[in-house]
């Protein structure tokens, strides 16, 4: 509105020396009784240009000349066309000014030393008493910045800002347009990756969303250089990905291109001076002719990578009608599993450690029971998994925590005889990572009343190494309170006995695989130099399922401090475990 009421003023103004003009006469300056009409045109922002009925320049304001980059003495007396750049002269609307009354465009114009700008162009003609043409007035405005700003939007919604990889709405529409020349032409084929980066929320909350932006864009890259150029790679979520697989011949086009990714993570990826190793899931999602709409596509792909992801690390899968069938019945499970937390479903078994010496009875893990109304008691491979994708596994382990806090408290007031007993309870990476982790324990054994060493907290191998250098501060912070650091199922993760020197822990558990695997004598070598240097360094060694006597004598004769497994008692409530401290 602003510019048009300029733009009526300067024509106004103009108006106003063109009655005073004839066709084909000069000017070189308003007359003086027009003076105020000057000052207006030099003090405006905005560039004005004033051409006669032949095209040439009779006025330009300052604003104008410094626009072209041009001294004002220089341009009046100029054809106008020279202000604009050669790809569009006598192609503006302008050229026959006896046409218009008013013209607005975008255009190109040009400065002195041969720069092209986009200019926004308001033009208006003034004419005499018998509607001759005296004058056409223009105003010009630069509008670089906004083209800019307008690229930027564009490209906003193209390319994702930090990757430079497609955004997820640019991707959809890619794959729509896939999907829909697939219904056209059934024998074109194409398929949808969905990926994720397993850990990388971990690293990137220990080490730094700059750390992690680092981590992103080369995880990018690997894509990129993974796939063909006709393919498409995009960000579509924090640390997901998705590619499109277009003109495939058949679905191992499709698994390559996952079996290529998935070695390119095989080495590790820098950041910060640190070297992290990333461990992505790929669902794959064919294309079928039946089958439009891009939204399924990412959805089927991504529940496939979710199965993936299930299966272990570093793997891929194909999405099919059982993949489906398995996703939804992990959606049910998780709607269940919040309803056994708020409605006290869930119960603590516990399963017996005995001293290999004495035969006694010395601590119990304590192992969560889902009492499910239609499946009765359900073991914890069957929802702990649902529980760790989740986040429910936190309040979960909340509820462990307390309820094999309180049991242990009521044993020991009940057998004082016992004064060494303890329990064991397993705690998940993401209750590790909670801030409070440290006050939420205390609080519990204040609660209770039992004393920190009592109580021992049990971080799988393959857990602590995942962030090693996070994990032995966190776990520092949980001796220095007192409570016991077990390492569980020792022996299955990539660390070595040297990590024990970095861990603050008090004992270590060694993997029941590796008794089960022992069938003579020089299977049990592994077990044997274990349990030597742990106790070099005066780490406690329990071992897990132990079923036969043959087993239990032998690890004795090695010098294995505790055992854990059927050979003794299955995990059992807590009123037959109990049973299992009087008989000890």
């Amino acid at each position: 509105m602003v510019l048009i009421d300029v733009r009526r003023a300067v024509a106004s103004a103009w108006s106003a020396i063109g009655r005073r003009l004839r066709p084909g006469s000069s000017v070189s300056a308003p007359p003086m009784h027009d003076l105020d009409y000057r000052r207006i045109l030099d003090a405006m922002q905005l560039g004005v240009t004033v051409r006669d009925a032949q095209g040439r320049i009779v006025y330009c304001n300052p604003a104008e000349a410094a626009l072209h980059e041009y001294p004002l003495s220089e341009l009046v007396g100029q054809p106008a066309s020279c202000l604009g750049a050669p790809e569009v002269r006598g192609t503006r609307p302008d050229a026959e000014p006896s046409s218009y009354e008013h013209w607005e465009r975008e255009s190109l114009n040009l400065r002195k030393g041969g720069e092209v700008f986009p200019a926004r162009l308001r033009s208006d003609v003034v004419r005499g008493p018998t509607g001759e043409v005296i004058a056409v007035v223009t105003t010009c405005e630069d509008v670089t910045l906004r083209r800019r700003a307008e690229e930027r939007r564009a490209r906003a919604a193209l390319e994702d800002g930090l990757t430079g990889l497609a955004t997820r709405s640019f991707f959809l529409e890619l794959v729509a347009r896939t999907a829909m020349r697939t219904a056209r032409e059934p024998d074109h084929r194409f398929a949808v990756l969905y990926l994720n980066l397993h850990r990388f929320k971990v690293i990137n909350e220990t080490l730094g969303h700059s750390a992690g932006d680092q981590l992103l864009l080369a995880a990018a890259k690997l894509f990129k250089d993974a796939i063909r150029p006709t393919d498409v790679a995009a960000r579509v979520a924090g640390d997901e990905f998705a590619i499109l697989l277009d003109g495939m011949g058949d679905l191992t086009d499709a698994t390559r291109v996952a079996e290529r990714i998935l070695e390119r993570f095989e080495r590790p990826l820098s950041t910060q001076g640190k070297d992290v190793y990333l461990a992505p899931h790929i669902g794959i999602a064919v294309g079928q002719p039946s089958l439009e709409d891009p939204e399924r596509y990412l959805k089927d792909a991504s529940l496939a990578m979710y199965r993936a992801r299930d299966r272990g690390e570093r793997r891929y899968e194909v999405f099919d009608l059982a993949v489906h069938r398995r996703a939804t019945q992990r959606l049910q499970l998780e709607t269940e599993l919040r309803r056994a937390i708020e409605h006290d479903e869930l119960r603590a078994f516990y399963q017996p450690m005995v001293d290999l010496k004495t035969g006694s009875v010395v601590g119990f893990e304590a192992l969560a029971r889902w009492a499910h109304p239609q499946r009765g008691i359900t073991a914890p491979g069957e929802f702990i998994p649902a529980a760790e994708e989740t986040g429910l596994v936190v309040p979960l382990g909340s509820w462990m925590l307390r309820a094999a806090c309180r049991q242990l408290a009521e044993w020991r007031r009940r057998l004082p005889h016992l004064p060494g007993l303890s329990v064991s309870v397993n705690l998940s990476a993401r209750h590790l990572r909670q801030s409070n982790v440290v006050e939420e324990v205390t609080r519990v054994l204040e609660e209770v009343g039992l004393a920190p060493e009592h109580v021992k907290l049990e971080i799988t191998e393959t857990m602590l190494m995942g962030d090693a250098d996070y994990h032995s501060i966190a776990l520092q912070r949980l001796r220095d309170a007192g409570v016991g650091v077990v390492i569980d199922d020792f022996g299955t993760g990539y660390s070595s006995l040297s990590y024990l020197r970095r861990f603050p822990i008090q004992a270590l558990k060694i993997d029941r695989s590796f008794l089960a695997a022992a069938r003579d004598e020089g299977d049990w070598d592994i077990v044997r130099m274990i349990i030597a240097l742990a106790r070099d360094k005066g780490v406690l060694v329990v071992a897990e399922g132990v079923e036969l006597q043959q087993q239990a004598r032998q690890l004795t004769a090695m010098g294995c401090d505790w055992a854990q497994g059927y050979l003794y008692s299955p995990p059992v409530e807590a009123e037959a475990a109990q049973g299992l401290l009087t008989d000890s």
